[in-house]
């Protein structure tokens, strides 16, 4: 997926492109603190969380994974278009997120999926606001 994205800069440019009319809200930095410390960070602790606490806990990991790959469906419906990060969101995340939530899931209480939940949504709602404030900056000072 994030070769998918990221190779030649794909997905920041599309992004900026044809979601924020070629400016460049989405910059390298931004690339890079989005997925180090929140996507990668974020699914290190859930691996901790669920050899820690079992595996229910580590629900964060797959839930990041649907609700990006929803996020990806939703934008190419949107702007009728292929975007970085589409053909491994329908093939990878869709089908491993949904058996793996399943799987772990069906086993554990109501919490750890309202937590996993409730995480992946925040993340993805934090890079969107992230990058909305850089693109209300950018055309205030235009």
């Amino acid at each position: 997926h994030q070769v998918e994205e990221h190779t030649g800069d794909r997905f920041r440019k599309f992004a900026n492109e044809h979601v924020f009319g070629g400016r460049d809200a989405l910059t390298v930095a931004s690339v890079l603190v989005i997925n180090l410390p929140f996507v990668w960070g974020i699914n290190l602790l859930a691996l901790y969380a669920a050899l820690l606490w079992g595996p229910a806990w580590g629900l964060v990991a797959p839930y990041v994974m649907i609700v990006n790959a929803l996020a990806h469906l939703v934008t190419s419906a949107r702007l009728r278009k292929y975007n970085p990060g589409l053909v491994t969101s329908v093939l990878l995340f869709l089908p491993l997120s949904v058996v793996t939530i399943w799987t772990i899931g069906r086993t554990a209480g109501l919490l750890p999926h309202l937590i996993g939940a409730a995480l992946a949504v925040l993340l993805h709602l934090a890079i969107i606001a992230l990058v909305t404030a850089r693109y209300r900056t950018l055309v205030a000072s235009s």
